[in-house]
């Protein structure tokens, strides 16, 4: 069978290299193909331009495809993702946390052993959602508000908190998890950091690096992918903080842009590419463009990805300099 490999869009070409040899010289396959998960995410929509955003454990990133065609100058990556939702939970549960062991009340400092990942995965999926409230960014947010929107973000924040959830450990022992912290866990990805970046800037510097005239259809075609994006409420604050942020001062003279609008998820965000992967093998255009066993055997050496022809080649990061002013002086003179 033929075999197509979902990967990132900026996997290494080194393991892509080894891959190919495992998969060609061990396991005999006849053919192979690298697709990038953001262009395979659309194959489940069916439309040829969007803004993709996935937002994984360690990084979220943005890629603009325009009638299928990834703009790389505007690809961007922030550590904004599951992880720093993670170590955001971790930090609210030690401070206000309460750990029941039978009558007895401890604080969360105390459990032996911390919280592990798999633990605070749990929590996050089970407890945890994003709250309405709108992040006032760093130098963006509050200023530009008018008094009205003051005042309804001054009433929001005036609400009371969702009610603690009890949460099993082993042992017997009970974590109880306060209405703040299931609301507020997931504030860090909309925070600006010290760099002034955040999960919101990092999709408008996308769209301020598209052409003019692509920028509002992208804006409108906005697919979501990645685990962190499954939780409750993601997609609605997403768009709140999208419509606060485009108004400050930052991108106000740079992206004229009204709303921002949300493709309906047709499945869970996170299995999005690996069905658009299983839409695209099932087509023609799989043969066409997957790289042949005995092509790859003959030189094994993986095609540049721009290109799908086996003597076409990248140049090696590695290379000599001296090797490289050779080759770019064999190459014939334009005219």
């Amino acid at each position: 069978r033929r075999v197509l490999v979902c990967e990132s869009f900026v996997c290494p070409n080194y393991f892509k290299q080894a891959l190919a040899m495992l998969l060609f010289k061990h396991y005999e396959v006849p053919s192979l193909f690298f697709g990038v998960s953001h262009q395979l995410c659309l194959y489940t929509l069916a439309v040829p331009t969007a803004l993709v955003i996935d937002v994984g454990f360690k990084e979220a990133t943005v890629l603009p495809i325009v009638e299928g065609v990834a703009l790389v100058n505007a690809w961007q990556a922030t550590d904004h993702a599951g992880e720093a939702f993670h170590r955001h939970l971790k930090c609210l549960l030690m401070e206000g946390g309460l750990l029941f062991e039978g009558k007895e009340v401890k604080s969360v400092q105390t459990l032996r052993g911390g919280l592990s990942d798999s633990t605070l995965e749990d929590i996050k999926v089970r407890t945890c959602f994003f709250g309405q409230h709108i992040t006032s960014v760093q130098g963006t947010a509050d200023h530009t508000r008018s008094e009205e929107e003051k005042e309804k973000v001054a009433m929001g924040s005036a609400r009371p908190d969702p009610l603690p959830v009890n949460y099993p450990l082993h042992g017997g022992r009970t974590l109880v998890i306060d209405g703040h912290t299931r609301c507020r866990a997931g504030d860090v990805l909309f925070t600006a950091d010290s760099e002034n970046c955040s999960l919101v800037h990092s999709i408008l510097d996308a769209l301020t690096l598209c052409p003019i005239d692509c920028r509002k259809p992208l804006a409108e075609n906005i697919v979501l992918s990645g685990g962190t994006c499954q939780l409750p409420g993601f997609r609605h604050r997403l768009q709140q903080e999208l419509k606060a942020c485009v108004k400050s001062s930052r991108y106000k003279d740079r992206l004229a842009l009204a709303e921002f609008k949300f493709h309906p998820s047709l499945l869970p965000e996170n299995c999005v590419a690996w069905l658009g992967g299983a839409i695209y093998g099932a087509t023609g255009g799989l043969k066409e463009r997957s790289i042949g066993r005995e092509a790859f055997l003959d030189k094994e050496q993986l095609p540049d990805w721009t290109s799908c022809d086996p003597d076409v080649r990248a140049v090696d990061a590695f290379t000599p300099l001296v090797k490289k002013r050779a080759l770019f002086k064999s190459l014939p003179a334009h005219r």
